[in-house]
């Protein structure tokens, strides 16, 4: 096929494509964006179409490939303007581009710690005093008993708790607090949501985690559910060479379709079950409560010699 046919096919299918979108056949539509895109032949508009048609029909293979796309177009566009800064901005700060982000894991560059012995820094979701739930009285159990088995334990809650999880705090949050002899420290930013929030939380969130990696030289590194204290945890652990467990305490996504069944029809439900699931996977090790957990792990595509039981206990 000469270069002429073939930039002629392109305006051909392109043009069918809209023609189609306009008479409201969307899944046609999204049929042939899928073929340009395969040949690197959308523009911008299109593009965005592209990963809209996706979303809407949860193709989440389509929709990473599509948010990549896009992303190399607008920052290889020449001169950026502001508008395009923010479509850059927003795009990098979704969770579709967090699991390009596990996808990179291997190319991240790691300038190796030098640790302290014996010392393991436990990275939680939420803690005590703020929360008193299930995963607050865990992980705090989990600490004390970590604690008196002589480990050097430094715990450390994600980076925005609690701003970013209670309403009506104190004016003055301390950024450590001790409870029954186990020490929390806390950075309040970046946050996740409201009005202050971080853009590219997750990759912020990484970047405040390393700090403290490098501050405390822990050993190993021991992250709790979910995704949000886990991916920049194990991003942050690589950066540092340092060897990092994931304690899977639930799905959280599953809790969501409990009480709203037609979350799982969503494009975000898959988002979520690959962030876990590969989060997990890219991890030196797994923990999990429970042996259907760990059936589920391995179904979701995380290797059964790497998981652990860690059960409740009383």
């Amino acid at each position: 096929m000469t270069k002429e046919t073939q930039v002629a096919k392109t305006e051909y299918l392109a043009l069918a494509a809209d023609q189609l979108f306009n008479m409201g056949r969307k899944r046609s539509d999204f049929a042939l964006l899928k073929m340009l895109l395969k040949n690197g032949q959308l523009d911008t508009t299109r593009a965005r179409r592209c990963l809209g048609h996706a979303g809407e029909f949860a193709e989440l293979d389509t929709a990473l490939e599509t948010t990549r796309y896009l992303l190399e177009m607008l920052k290889t566009a020449g001169r950026i303007t502001p508008k395009m800064q923010r479509e850059i901005n927003k795009l990098e700060g979704g969770k579709l581009y967090a699991l390009a982000m596990l996808d990179d894991l291997r190319a991240e560059v790691s300038d190796t710690i030098e640790p302290v012995p014996g010392r393991l820094l436990y990275v939680l979701h939420h803690s005590r005093p703020y929360l008193t739930n299930g995963y607050a009285i865990r992980g705090h159990g989990m600490a004390i008993g970590m604690k008196e088995a002589g480990i050097d334990l430094v715990c450390l809650t994600r980076p925005g708790f609690p701003v970013d999880m209670i309403d009506d705090l104190p004016d003055n949050i301390y950024d450590i607090d001790q409870i029954e002899g186990v020490t929390y420290f806390r950075d309040l930013a970046p946050i996740f949501s409201g009005p202050e929030r971080s853009r590219t939380y997750l990759r912020d969130a990484a970047g405040q985690i390393e700090k403290r990696l490098r501050e405390f030289r822990p050993q190993a590194v021991l992250v709790a559910s979910n995704y949000m204290a886990a991916l920049p945890t194990v991003l942050a652990a690589r950066r540092c060479g340092l060897p990092v467990a994931y304690e899977v305490r639930g799905f959280w996504e599953i809790t969501k379709v409990s009480r709203d069944p037609t979350y799982a029809q969503k494009l975000i439900y898959q988002v979520e079950i690959a962030l876990d699931a590969q989060t997990a996977a890219a991890c030196d090790h797994v923990f999990t409560l429970a042996s259907p957990m760990i059936d589920e792990l391995v179904r979701r595509g995380v290797p059964r010699d790497l998981i652990s039981l860690l059960p409740n206990s009383c």
